[in-house]
């Protein structure tokens, strides 16, 4: 079987890590999924509380924080 073969069934997120900027990829990584898993503990008390409505730039972007974060994490520690 060929590399390029080989390269083409290797889904992208498996691919940069052979890349110089795999370096950086776990960490965001890391950092993306304990975000993911962090944010919610915010911004749930916030709804809670009905601090969202009167924050609610700032309820927008923790969810918005928490939407990137779970992007980015989406496959930390799969393998």
């Amino acid at each position: 079987m060929s590399s390029a073969h080989s390269d083409r069934s290797t889904p992208a997120h498996r691919r940069i890590r052979d890349e110089p900027l795999s370096v950086l990829y776990t960490p965001v990584q890391f950092a993306g999924f304990w975000t993911a898993v962090l944010l919610p503990f915010v911004t749930a008390p916030m709804l809670a509380t009905g601090l969202a409505s009167e924050h609610m730039v700032a309820f927008v972007a923790l969810v918005a924080a928490n939407l990137v974060a779970l992007v980015l994490g989406r496959d930390y520690n799969a393998d």
